[in-house]
């Protein structure tokens, strides 16, 4: 089966006033426009069908939504991008720029994601997340949890999770999950195609950094700690950003297809400048593109060599035209026995560091 190589260009950006995106297109249209420091570059290569995803990709370029980046060599530049923002964008139209993504099925996931979030307050917390699998990566996460309740007058944000694994084993996850969540959360050949994207950058930075460490954490067919994430944000009235406190993700890559404006990269002051100020960059991905994030394991794995990018929630333009903004992200992460070493030197198995991240008991697998 041919891997997908084409996101849909909106023809419109138009969103109606108080009321959400009601497409993948939409979203992707209302968020374009708000980085003026993106710089572009091109990464050429072959990613053709499932077998060849491991190992070789398409012509994606790569960004960082960084003004550092002004010279930067194509074999180098997302490597670069990660070391200083841990972040960068991932073009994804590559030869197919008017044919829309189906194979991913984005916009079906923007649908479920708006009739799980749609369901009561009671009903949602039957499915916590806490209380599905260990872990922590199949269910609801309710706003706020694991990194602080931003309320007031700040964003917030809920997920609806589904773990990678179920891909090796369908009939056994099936059993296991309640209906409804394995009804709409779970498509094999999307999640499959999301996972093998992730694999696919991960190796193109082992690559660069000439590290077996990256891929030897993240084999195929081992139980590991990816998800599907489908998140709802809720704008609230503008407020300031400088008490909110960063936070980073546990995982190895957060692959964002239509991030919220409300979504924010924090760079911190300058400690040799002064008069340096903190600031909060935008992530909007040009049209046709996806944000990928460095995490926690990811920067463990390469002994700090790649920064985890801070990110916050925070009001921001564009937001103020939509009642819920509706967003499908996929965090590849690694195995749930490989050993992460922390900056102060400390081992994790990488299912406690998640564990311990996503504030739930690494009891044993299903």
């Amino acid at each position: 089966m041919p891997f997908p190589k084409g996101l849909t260009s909106p023809s419109s950006p138009s969103s109606p006033r108080n009321s959400e995106p009601s497409s993948w297109e939409a979203n992707v249209a209302a968020s374009q426009g708000r980085n003026s420091k993106i710089t572009i570059v091109s990464f050429h290569g072959l990613f053709r069908n499932l077998a060849a995803a491991k190992s070789m990709m398409s012509q994606w370029v790569f960004s960082s939504p960084s003004n550092f980046l002004d010279i930067c060599v194509p074999e180098n530049c997302h490597t670069i991008a990660c070391r200083h923002d841990g972040i960068f964008y991932l073009d994804m139209t590559g030869e197919d720029a008017g044919k829309p993504l189906g194979e991913l099925n984005i916009a079906k996931y923007l649908e479920k994601s708006k009739e799980l979030h749609a369901l009561s307050d009671v009903e949602k917390l039957g499915f916590e997340l806490d209380n599905i699998l260990p872990l922590g990566t199949t269910g609801y996460k309710a706003a706020g949890k694991f990194h602080g309740v931003l309320a007031g007058d700040h964003p917030i944000e809920e997920d609806w999770l589904i773990t990678s694994n179920a891909v090796d084993d369908p009939a056994h996850f099936q059993t296991h999950l309640p209906p409804p969540l394995f009804d709409k959360l779970f498509d094999f050949y999307a999640i499959a195609r999301f996972h093998f994207i992730g694999l696919g950058l991960l190796d193109h930075l082992a690559h660069a950094l000439s590290s077996k460490d990256l891929r030897s954490a993240h084999t195929d067919g081992h139980s590991n700690t990816s998800s599907l994430v489908l998140a709802k944000c809720i704008p609230t009235t503008q407020g300031q950003a400088d008490n909110l406190e960063a936070h980073t993700d546990p995982g190895t890559l957060l692959i964002l297809f239509n991030p919220p404006p409300s979504l924010h990269l924090f760079r911190p002051a300058d400690a040799q400048k002064p008069k340096s100020k903190p600031k909060y960059i935008p992530i909007s991905p040009p049209m046709g593109s996806a944000a990928v994030i460095v995490g926690d394991a990811l920067s463990f794995l390469t002994r700090g060599r790649l920064q985890a990018a801070k990110l916050v929630m925070v009001s921001a333009r564009g937001m103020e035209d939509v009642e819920e903004w509706h967003s499908v992200a996929y965090r590849l992460g690694p195995d749930e026995k490989a050993t992460l070493v922390d900056f102060r030197k400390v081992k994790w198995p990488a299912r406690d560091w998640h564990a311990v991240r996503m504030g739930v008991e690494a009891d044993e697998i299903l």
